[in-house]
């Protein structure tokens, strides 16, 4: 694991949690919907973890 949580497996990069570097970089404050954090490999767009307005979103 890198500083921000993330790290390569099978030759991509990613997080299992949350990560308050990435929502640093992608300047999410959560004051309004998530900026877009990154996509998927069959292309659909990852946003942040809050709904609106700093609502978190629940797991189902």
């Amino acid at each position: 694991m890198d500083i921000c949580g993330g790290h390569a497996a099978r030759g991509d990069y990613h997080h299992h949690s949350y990560s308050d570097c990435l929502a640093e970089l992608v300047a999410d404050i959560g004051n309004n919907h998530p900026p877009i954090y990154g996509f998927t490999a069959d292309g659909y767009a990852v946003y942040g973890p809050s709904e609106e307005d700093g609502v978190l979103a629940k797991s189902s």
